[in-house]
């Protein structure tokens, strides 16, 4: 064993006792009593204690009070002795300290050791040893501004930042805590009520956050500052997006400095769009109200569960609000259109499926289906008594369901206005032709009608619903899908979790908006994953290699965090793949799929390229151009191959330079061919000319 080694080793078997008698050995008596005991005292004690402490002889010990009596750290009282305190500026001026001006450098520049030492021609673990020394020797207990803060530094993990903006103070005196006290690193959110009324308004705008209605601190978004100012104005019922919006930004501004209130801006078309989406503000024409939840107990929410154990169907929420008067005022619910959302945020039943206001689907899926079993149960008879029926049982408008007959069920109505007879333009043997070639489960209307356009009245007589029925096929939102599947929805779903790998064909139905709605949701559910272009994985080949959704949605969240804690505006997936330690690098995917990662959190946008995705935190649209133009210099151009440059060293993307051109000009920024410039607009520009001529 190494000599070095050994002495570790030996070291590693002292006690404490001995540990502290080496070090007073190697440091003197009065280093160790300013670096481990001072601080350990109380503001008065006696030669005793100290003397037990650092286990000296009393007489030993009553020079180094003596001595630190005349240093100004101590001053007899009585038999006793007392600690002095004074100002951090007082210590640093004085004599008292080693190497005064090496800590005055630190605390003054906060800048890094290295820095420090090179400025002096010092070695960097001299400067660092020294620095040590000099800094044992100011006891935090004698600092007095330091001492107000103490116990708040040793419990929440603070920033220099935050530290100065809630307490008003100067950086020296964080840099110096930050030096001498070892913090518990917990969240600063729970120091808010140790704060007076000015700091507490400090903080909250430093941090962005506000108090919600339970007293908590709630990070400041534009949902949850809207639900909070319709909360804070719940006793005026129902208020027009107008008048919440005047309400909204005047909270902004007083709560919020200037950064925060710009980012959570908001039109009234936003905020009725926040609205619409938020489980605690209900809409009633046009006229929005907070809604306190808690009226939503177990029991109510049962109930109302018992109300939707109807008939299968389609339902008016109107006609549902109807049924049972007591319970929709127990649920604090005023209109139909509250109970539509109410239901849409609260209530999980699996055969209900939540339609545009005011429809409910009760155990079926398809509305035209539905209505032809309908009108098999009630026709023939005059379309005008089978409308009568279906508002007296169901709630549905007239108008509305008169519509739907017609657009997908245009067979079933007689030209003198009877329904519910079946005409059907192809006869059997045309039937059984057409069936013979329809070879998959899916096509596109568009689709069949090119395969087969060299046939006579195709259209009219195979591409209507009664003749596609007669095929085994259904008519679905433009899709002819095999009757024995549920939906187009739940065809692709099928397909995409059918195997470990997924390759899309080459068929018009696989390029639908359908199609993509059910990619999505999976992807969102983290069940499939994009390989590349074409092809998805699906979430069973992963768990082979030891990936689940717990490993998926961790991984979002270290990028998150490592985002907020960079504050990068804009981020890629090259830019954190050697910052963000995860298993899920290893499998040697491609960045598509780690862009698909993030795609499928909500709180991540996304400004989609050729070279690869940007993103951002949050969820507002964005555009390329619109990222170039704020990169531009405020009063003054830059060249596309510099701003290329710039983008590709921030952001690890190549675009080229007359596509970044192209793309400022399609957000109001101005290129001048003459300085081969790109600038914020033309006025930047043209105040850019006439600066130069002056």
């Amino acid at each position: 064993m190494k000599s070095g080694s050994r002495e570790r080793g030996a070291r590693a078997g002292q006690t404490d006792r001995e540990r502290f008698e080496r070090r007073i050995a190697r440091k003197g008596v009065e280093h160790v009593f300013y670096e481990k005991v001072y601080d350990e005292l109380g503001d008065v004690f006696s030669l005793e204690e100290v003397a037990t402490l650092l286990e000296t002889e009393k007489s030993d010990v009553a020079e180094l009070l003596e001595k630190s009596s005349r240093h100004g750290f101590v001053r007899p009282d009585g038999e006793n002795f007392k600690k002095r305190t004074r100002t951090l500026s007082a210590l640093l001026s004085s004599d008292d300290i080693p190497e005064e001006e090496i800590v005055r450098a630190k605390l003054g520049t906060g800048l890094d050791d290295l820095v420090l030492a090179e400025r002096r021609g010092l070695p960097l673990r001299t400067f660092k040893k020294n620095l040590k020394r000099a800094l044992a020797m100011m006891p935090v207990t004698h600092v007095s501004d330091a001492r107000r803060y103490l116990n708040r530094f040793k419990s929440y993990a603070f920033t220099e930042e935050l530290f100065m903006a809630v307490f008003a103070e100067d950086a020296r005196m964080y840099r110096f805590l930050s030096l001498k006290v070892r913090s518990d690193k917990g969240d600063v959110r729970g120091m808010y009520a140790r704060l007076n009324e000015v700091q507490r308004a400090r903080f909250r705008r430093h941090l962005s956050v506000f108090v919600d209605r339970l007293g908590n601190l709630e990070e400041a978004t534009m949902t949850g500052v809207f639900e909070h100012v319709c909360w804070m104005n719940a006793g005026q019922a129902h208020m027009p997006i107008d008048g919440l919006k005047t309400l909204y930004d005047t909270f902004l501004d007083e709560q919020f400095d200037e950064w925060t209130t710009e980012r959570l801006k908001a039109d009234e078309r936003k905020l009725a769009s926040i609205a619409s989406r938020s489980s605690r503000i209900l809409s009633s024409d046009n006229r929005y109200r907070f809604h306190d939840d808690s009226v939503l107990t177990k029991r109510n929410l049962q109930r109302l569960r018992g109300v939707l154990r109807l008939e299968p169907g389609f339902y008016s929420t109107e006609h549902i609000f109807g049924l049972d008067p007591s319970l929709m005022e127990d649920l604090d619910c005023i209109t139909h259109e509250e109970l539509h959302q109410i239901i849409r945020h609260h209530v999980t039943v699996k055969n209900v499926t939540m339609g545009r206001l005011p429809e409910i689907a009760i155990g079926v899926d398809d509305k035209s289906v539905w209505l032809k079993r309908l009108v098999r149960r009630h026709g023939p008879m005059e379309i005008s008594d089978f409308l009568e029926i279906v508002h007296a049982s169901f709630g549905l408008s007239p108008r509305s369901v008169r519509r739907t007959l017609k657009d997908a069920l245009p067979e079933l109505i007689s030209p003198d206005g009877m329904i519910g007879v079946t005409m059907s333009g192809a006869t059997k043997r045309e039937i059984d032709w057409f069936s013979r070639r329809l070879t998959r489960d899916i096509y596109t209307l568009e689709e069949l009608e090119g395969m087969f356009r060299e046939v006579e009245d195709f259209k009219a007589k195979f591409m209507n619903p009664v003749s596609l029925e007669r095929c085994g096929f259904t008519l679905r939102g433009g899709l002819v899908l095999r009757s024995h599947h549920d939906s187009a929805d739940s065809y692709f779903k099928k397909l995409l979790v059918a195997s470990d790998f997924f390759i899309v064909p080459d068929e018009p139905a696989f390029k639908t908006a359908t199609f993509k709605r059910a990619v999505k949701d999976l992807e969102d559910k983290h069940d499939i994953f994009r390989f590349d272009e074409r092809q998805y994985i699906h979430l069973t080949r992963l768990r082979k290699a030891g990936v689940n959704k717990g490993v998926v949605r961790g991984f979002i969240k270290q990028i998150i965090e490592h985002v907020k804690r960079q504050q990068w505006e804009y981020f890629t997936v090259p830019m954190i793949h050697h910052q963000v330690e995860s298993s899920l690098w290893e499998l040697g995917l491609e960045d598509i799929f780690f862009e698909g990662l993030l795609h499928s959190h909500p709180k991540i946008g996304a400004i989609r390229t050729g070279s690869g995705d940007i993103f951002y935190l949050g969820k507002g649209p964005r555009s390329l151009g619109g990222l170039f133009v704020e990169h531009l210099p405020e009063d003054g151009g830059m060249e596309p191959l510099e701003l290329r440059e710039d983008i590709e060293t921030a952001l690890h993307l190549l675009f080229d330079e007359n596509a970044i051109v192209s793309a400022v000009r399609d957000r109001g920024g101005h290129f001048s061919p003459e300085t081969g410039k790109l600038y914020q607009d033309k006025q930047t520009f043209l105040d850019s000319i006439y600066s130069n001529d002056e």
